[in-house]
């Protein structure tokens, strides 16, 4: 289904945010803030007393936002925007943390929360992770930006009418690739058909240059992106999902099903050798980066990582191809929401925060000039974008874009699909037991999911 992304300006009313000053300063404290003797009166004791001064100077009371994040090519950048942010709001604090990558986020939150840690904002996927942690998710239904997102934007948590997210950015993902190189090997067209994509590579490698850099080590770019191109055609993904856990259908009689594993092939026999396991996220980033590869499939929160290597670095966005059919849709969608633990005792201060980065000029900058992401607010002009963000942002203005279907999985399906078919990679097993393993875990994974979680409402 196509997605209409309407980028139109609105004006957002900011409030102004003001923190409480706690008077009375120790004679200590006074000393520390540089008051000299001459500044003081001294009695017939020979003691010091505190001037008129001293006795109503304030002290700011600090405040600390703890914020869990799980996209490790933020870590960096985000770092930059906590000064930024307490330049503008004095007695407020920032600390951001980052678990991502290789690592397993969810895990690492739950920890968090078991050891009394918890995070006061944590990030979350929408659909079926905020199921999972929906008792810990503050409603942020009445904050001023929530009439700013992106139609559709807030769908993957919203429950009942109730919006419990802030959408970090939309992101977009499908084959990033390489323009100079593409020019280098002669391909003047982008390739839109499977057959189109092998002539490319075949190109490619003639020019001497490797076609693929895979991220195949890691289970989440093959057990929610790849597997995305085959949720995303089917129209109704959630009626699609529960068909297979009814019975009613099975995945390996899917549409198209056949063709997504011949580009899954395709990607592997003109990519690097053992992707599973050299295809961890770093170094296959690196290689795209460095031009030593033409193609990667990975998507636009990828840029940052490119900057680092090559900031010139010309690159665009492809879809990726089935079969004869051409295919000129890119995958887009809202996949990443900052929630506020409903339990903290700084979610009020929390607010402030993402209020503050939505609407305060330093924070909407820093969404378009650093993060480089397309926000997902409809005042915020994307055009300041670049490299994988402005194609995106191309695509989505034509209309030419499939959802961000993954979340939709069952809470542990996407790990265990991902695993599947790193198998199938490595050719431990063959393309219908493929099929098979993944039909039984999406079942299965389904029906943990409603003994779990029966009593909410609102959730695919």
């Amino acid at each position: 289904m196509k997605h209409v992304m309407k980028w139109i300006l609105v004006l957002v009313l900011v409030s102004s945010l003001f923190v409480s000053l706690l008077t009375g300063c120790s004679k200590d404290q006074s000393s520390d803030n540089g008051n000299t003797a001459s500044s003081e009166e001294v009695d017939t004791s020979g003691e010091k007393k505190a001037t008129e001064d001293d006795t109503e100077a304030a002290q700011v009371e600090e405040v600390t936002i703890k914020l869990m994040q799980n996209k490790p090519e933020l870590s960096d950048v985000l770092k930059e925007l906590e000064p930024l942010f307490e330049a503008e709001n004095p007695g407020l604090k920032i600390k951001f943390d980052t678990i991502g990558g290789s690592a397993d986020y969810n895990s690492g939150l739950m920890a968090k929360f078991q050891s009394g840690d918890a995070p006061d904002i944590f990030a979350n996927t929408g659909f079926t992770e905020l199921n999972k942690w929906f008792d810990k998710v503050e409603d942020l239904s009445d904050q001023p930006w929530i009439e700013d997102v992106v139609s559709s934007g807030l769908d993957p948590v919203t429950v009942d009418g109730k919006a419990y997210g802030f959408p970090l950015a939309i992101e977009g993902f499908g084959y990033a690739y390489n323009k100079t190189l593409f020019e280098e090997a002669g391909i003047t067209t982008l390739p839109n058909t499977l057959e189109s994509l092998e002539e490319a590579c075949e190109k490619l490698e003639a020019a001497g240059i490797m076609p693929f850099s895979n991220t195949y080590a890691e289970w989440w770019a093959l057990g929610v992106h790849t597997i995305n191109a085959i949720l995303a055609q089917q129209g109704d993904v959630q009626q699609y999902l529960d068909d297979i856990a009814a019975g009613t259908i099975h995945f390996k009689d899917t549409a198209n099903v056949d063709q997504w594993v011949e580009l899954i092939d395709l990607t592997v026999k003109y990519g690097q050798k053992n992707a599973i396991t050299t295809g961890d996220y770093t170094n296959s980033v690196a290689v795209f980066s460095s031009g030593q590869a033409a193609m990667i499939q990975q998507g636009t929160w990828m840029q940052i990582e490119i900057d680092k290597v090559n900031a010139d670095l010309d690159v665009g966005m492809m879809p990726m191809p089935f079969g004869d059919e051409p295919n000129n849709m890119v995958f887009a969608g809202v996949p990443n929401f900052w929630v506020v633990n409903t339990e903290s005792e700084v979610k009020e201060e929390a607010k402030i925060f993402l209020n503050w980065l939505a609407t305060s000029d330093t924070g909407r900058n820093f969404l378009t000039e650093k993060m480089n992401v397309v926000p997902a607010f409809k005042s915020i002009d994307a055009n300041s974008s670049r490299g994988l963000n402005l194609a995106l942002y191309e695509y989505a203005k034509e209309g030419n874009t499939l959802g961000y279907e993954g979340p939709r999985l069952p809470a542990g399906a996407d790990q265990e699909i991902g695993q599947t078919v790193m198998k199938y990679i490595a050719e431990l097993i063959d393309a219908q037991t493929m099929y098979e393993d993944i039909n039984r875990t999406i079942v299965e994974k389904k029906q943990q999911k409603q003994n779990k979680y029966e009593h909410r409402k609102g959730f695919g």
